[in-house]
């Protein structure tokens, strides 16, 4: 070195030596002498954490804060066995600017949380699920009412899943969480809440179910409440009695207020000291003035029942303007910025008094009435199925669309199932309450509208064995002036009552050249070239069998307080709400069932809270008028129609075994895709199943006789009687003694006979099970 640099010559021979006699650096000097002791980290925690642990419906359940996102204004993991769930919450800084709560709820289920990498072309998660958007919904509807009046600060919650087992749905552990948040940020809120899952399996209530059992269960009750209150309700069930119905809730409540003392407890342990808010509150001045200027107007707009929706507004909007032209005259600018708000208020008090000291609606209607109602089916010709269901001045147009088995939509969660064949999608478009706006995008309300009218079938639903079609029902409202969700499960059930869907489950015979359906007890097969007989199969031409009718109400509810006490001190119910009672009103509580329970029902509500027995009094006026719709439906149409015309959907399934279709498809599919080019059919290929879904008759037929013409090929003989075949088999006879044999096939078998069936030199052996019944039908 001292050679490649002369520089280096002039240094002190020991220089270079610098490490030998211990400096940490070249210049360390007296000072640079390295000790003979090494500073090491310690393993000591940083982390401040806090949690708490309880116990309920014999899980443990644990609230954990101060590990994660510290810098969030609350932040809270909730852990129920394999289940983690991280709930933030965050407020904007500044002043509010609107005149409105701005609080939005992100809910994420990333798929880390189940240990897969997503499968889209960037490996990331797209945009939010349905299921994403439905949970965030059950996380805001029980939190929002419970914000301070005149709060107008933007919030924002963000509850992601850290990982899941996929036994327990973690939107009900994500609410619970976001309470727990809310409670220890330093953002006013009037919590917390308990929110709770409720299953029942064979009469028997199960608290915070699992995947497992929920399939089981005909009851799906999520509830949420403070300790004296009910907030929210979100049931899907298979035709469950109101009876049962209210224990599922008064149990509910019992279990979701356990929640509340643990989120106290750490509130007390880890929470900040709530900020002073800037609460956007209308001063007496500016409402006495609103008062005494509108209040008379507003009440002859609401005393007056021929005003229908659009009348209404009008004159509501005129005495605005009125209002608004004396305040610019006097000069008045506070009371100008709040001006849309104070008349709102004075409607609200005009409109809830009048119903209280009364009993009158703005419609003139008594407080358990229903509005007109008036329904067409099958109103557009060419569709699957169609329905228009108007009540009032509410209008649905409802359509049915049927497709094949694998049109169904694929799913990707951390629970449910992977796939779902019904789908009810409910569009709500700017001209249905006559307005401008844009088309198009999810809609956060739209997807939970049409969530709720799609439980409501569920329960009434055909098996996929019976039906095999994935439908889709799109409801369109076309006038919207409240319950549009309820109209569009009544339009919706006679629209897909309407649908006219065809399932042939058919067989070639090859002695007289025909397709007959075929029905049967169960036979095995010891060897066989073409499976003849086939368990418990009917032709089917009529429109989507669903059990049951099913209709859907809004019911409603207008208080007033004791302004001693702040409790409930008088109440009215109002049945089938119009859209200004729902604005003007306390509760939004949609019951939908068939005459023998409750399928679907969703609770939604703007004060903080209602007592539990008002809400189960609510059941039995939404009972009543829910028998009345049903009756006027069932006047319109009773059972599935048998509708058998050129636009019906036609789906069959034959059955061949693996040799055949092999046969069929030809090499590559070449064969299977050289039919679906020249009939516009398709067709899916089983397990010795050949599914063909054709757009109408025609179709089908042309899919038929191609195949019959391949089948023909592969039957050398068919004879009846005993055969005796000696080169095959060890045993000379074989036989099948039929107990019972009924043939519909003149001059062909005998009334009684055995049968065996020699098909490509081989002896098709069926084997007796049991006592059986066939009949054999031409088509």
């Amino acid at each position: 070195m001292r050679r490649a640099n002369p520089l280096l010559r002039r240094l002190p021979p020991y220089f270079l030596t610098w490490h030998t006699f211990r400096f940490r650096t070249i210049c360390s000097g007296r000072r640079g002498f390295a000790g003979t002791t090494t500073t090491t980290t310690t393993n000591t925690k940083h982390l401040n954490t806090f949690t708490e642990q309880f116990e309920i419906g014999s899980r443990v359940i644990t609230l954990e804060t101060g590990k994660f996102a510290r810098f969030a204004n609350g932040a809270v993991v909730l852990t129920m066995e394999n289940t983690n769930v991280l709930s933030t919450v965050v407020s904007a800084k500044g002043d509010a600017v609107r005149d409105f709560l701005p609080l939005t709820v992100d809910y994420q289920e990333k798929q880390f949380a189940q240990g897969v990498i997503p499968t889209s072309f960037t490996r990331r998660e797209g945009a939010p699920k349905e299921r994403e958007l439905l949970c965030g919904r059950i996380i805001d509807r029980p939190i929002r009412p419970l914000f301070p009046p005149g709060f107008y600060h933007e919030v924002q919650v963000t509850a992601s899943v850290l990982s899941s087992d996929g036994e327990l749905d973690p939107d009900v552990l994500a609410a619970n969480a976001t309470s727990a948040a809310l409670m220890l940020s330093d953002i006013p809120w009037g919590g917390p809440i308990g929110m709770v899952r409720i299953g029942r399996i064979c009469g028997k209530f199960i608290v915070n179910p699992t995947t497992d059992e929920l399939k089981l269960s005909d009851l799906n009750l999520v509830y949420a409440g403070t300790m004296d209150k009910t907030l929210m309700i979100d049931v899907q069930a298979c035709e469950i009695s109101e009876k049962d119905l209210e224990a599922g809730l008064r149990m509910a409540h019992l279990e979701a207020i356990k929640y509340i003392e643990p989120q106290i407890t750490l509130a007390a342990k880890a929470g900040k000291s709530k900020k002073e808010y800037k609460l956007s509150m209308l001063s007496d001045k500016t409402m006495d003035k609103v008062r005494n200027i509108a209040e008379e107007p507003i009440k002859a707009v609401f005393t007056d029942p021929t005003y229908g929706k659009f009348e209404r507004g009008e004159a509501l909007d005129n005495i605005t303007q009125d209002v608004k032209r004396v305040l610019v005259e006097e000069g008045d600018e506070e009371s100008l910025k709040v001006l849309p708000k104070a008349v709102d208020t004075v409607r609200k008090k005009v409109v809830r008094e009048r119903i209280i000291a009364e009993g009158n609606r703005v419609d003139g209607r008594q407080l358990d009435e229903v509005r007109p109602l008036y329904c067409e089916a099958g109103c557009i010709s060419v569709l699957h199925g169609s329905a228009l269901f108007s009540r009032g001045e509410t209008q649905v147009l409802c359509t049915v669309t049927l497709g094949a088995p694998t049109d169904a939509q694929r799913l990707e969660s951390v629970v449910g199932p992977p796939s779902k064949r019904f789908m009810l999608h409910y569009s709500f478009p700017p001209f249905c309450i006559n307005e401008v706006g844009k088309h198009g995008g999810i809609n956060r309300r739209e997807v939970g509208h049409g969530t709720l009218a799609e439980k409501a079938f569920l329960a009434v639903l055909p098996p996929k064995e019976d039906f095999p079609y994935t439908i889709r029902v799109n409801s369109e409202v076309m006038a919207s002036d409240g319950s549009t969700s309820m109209a569009t499960v009544c339009g919706a059930c006679v629209a897909t009552e309407r649908g006219a869907a065809v399932v042939r489950f058919v067989r070639f015979s090859p002695i007289d050249g025909r397709y007959y359906t075929i029905r049967a007890a169960v036979v095995r097969v010891a060897a066989a070239s073409i499976l003849i007989v086939r368990g418990s199969m009917a032709l089917m031409e009529a429109g989507i069998p669903i059990r049951e009718h099913v209709a859907g109400v809004s019911v409603g509810l207008v208080s007033e307080l004791d302004p001693s006490t702040g409790k409930i001190a008088d109440y009215r119910i109002l049945t089938d709400i119009l859209g200004l009672e729902d604005h003007l009103g306390d509760i939004d509580f949609k019951i939908a069932g068939t005459r023998k329970g409750v399928t679907a029902s969703q609770l939604d509500m703007k004060p903080a809270g209602i007592p539990l027995d008002i809400v189960c009094e609510c059941l039995e006026p939404a009972h009543k008028a829910r028998l009345l719709i049903l009756e006027h439906m069932e006047q319109e149409i009773s059972i599935p129609r048998n509708k058998n015309d050129s636009t019906s959907p036609r789906l069959a399934t034959l059955k061949y075994n693996n040799d055949a279709i092999r046969r069929l498809i030809g090499p590559m599919g070449a064969l299977k895709k050289k039919i679906e080019e020249e009939t516009g059919a398709r067709m899916s290929v089983g397990d010795g199943e050949l599914t063909v879904v054709a757009k109408n008759q025609s179709v089908m037929d042309k899919v038929l006789e191609k195949s019959q013409v391949l089948e023909k090929s592969q039957v050398e003989s068919v004879a009846v009687g005993i055969y005796k075949y000696k080169k095959e088999v060890e045993d000379p006879v074989f036989f099948l003694a039929l107990r019972k044999m009924h043939f519909k096939w003149p001059d062909v078998l005998p009334t009684c006979a055995s049968i065996c069936l020699l098909i490509g030199r081989s002896l098709l052996l069926p084997i007796l099970v049991g006592p059986f019944d066939i009949r054999f039908s031409a088509a």
